[in-house]
Formats: C-alpha cells, structure tokens, sequence
C-alpha cells in the first residue's frame, strides 16, 4: 500500500523536471518476502505540495494510482488533480517500479521521496521533496503529508 501512496506521491512529482531520483516505500509487515503482496490494484490519496516562489504557494492534489504486476515489477500509471493553489491542475504518468526486500521502489526523475506502508499493506505514508514546474520556473516542492489508501 506504501508502494500506491508513493505511486500517488510520485504522481504529483510528474510535475517536476528535476535530477534523477527514486521513490522508496518501506513495508512494516512482519514477513519479509511479503512485504509487496498487497502492492497491485488501485490505490487513492492526497497530499499538499509547499514550496517559495516570491512568496509560499501551497497546493493540494488527490490521486488515483493504478498498480499492474509485469515480468520486471509493476506498472504504476497515476493520474492526479488539483484541488486548491496555482499548480498544474492536473498531471499523469507512468512509473516502473520494482520490490526488493520489502520496499517498494519507484523509479522517476523528478522526485526523492520515502514513506512506510502499515503492517496489512492497505496505507501508506510519504513525504520528501518533488521539482515542479510553476509558470515556466522550475520550484523545489516539500511534501510532507502524503497518505495513500488501497481501494
């Protein structure tokens, strides 16, 4: 469920032009090998991105994220919405993701965030920084309250 919390978290780093970086969701359940069971199908969520362009603008999205297995990990599509501030109003993308030793990684250019998923994988929590672009300047974004259900 980390793993669809950060898919979300990632979804909103769409937005971003930033370095390469990953987005990693820790799994709390007490057997290991099965920390990404629960990992695949939908998960919904919502989080605020923060950032200073002359002066501090806030943003709130919600999001959907699809998780579908493959012979390599999973595909995460994710589309996000705005509900308040001057951010893009809506992004989607397409991560690849991975599971190794009970994290979830998401691999994606514009986003370095880290989160923990609850022992029965159904919630996850993330936070960290995302690139976004806001009237053509690309803006270092602190997101701090990402919270993710599986549907």
């Amino acid at each position: 469920m980390k793993l669809r919390q950060l898919i979300v978290l990632t979804g909103i780093t769409l937005l971003s032009q930033a370095a390469l970086a990953n987005i990693t969701v820790q799994s709390f359940s007490l057997a290991a090998g099965q920390g990404c069971d629960n990992f695949t199908g939908k998960w919904a969520g919502g989080g605020t991105v923060k950032a200073t362009v002359i002066f501090p603008i806030t943003c709130h999205y919600n999001g959907i994220a699809t998780v579908v297995p493959n012979q390599n990990g999973y595909n995460v599509h994710v589309d996000l919405t705005k509900d308040s501030g001057i951010c893009p109003d809506h992004e989607s993308l397409d991560l690849p993701g991975t599971c190794q030793n009970g994290a979830i990684k998401l691999q994606t250019d514009s986003a370095n965030l880290h989160g923990e998923m609850n022992p029965a994988g159904t919630e996850a929590n993330l936070a960290g920084t995302v690139k976004f672009n806001i009237a053509g300047s690309t803006v270092n974004a602190d997101i701090s309250d990402m919270h993710l259900k599986k549907q």
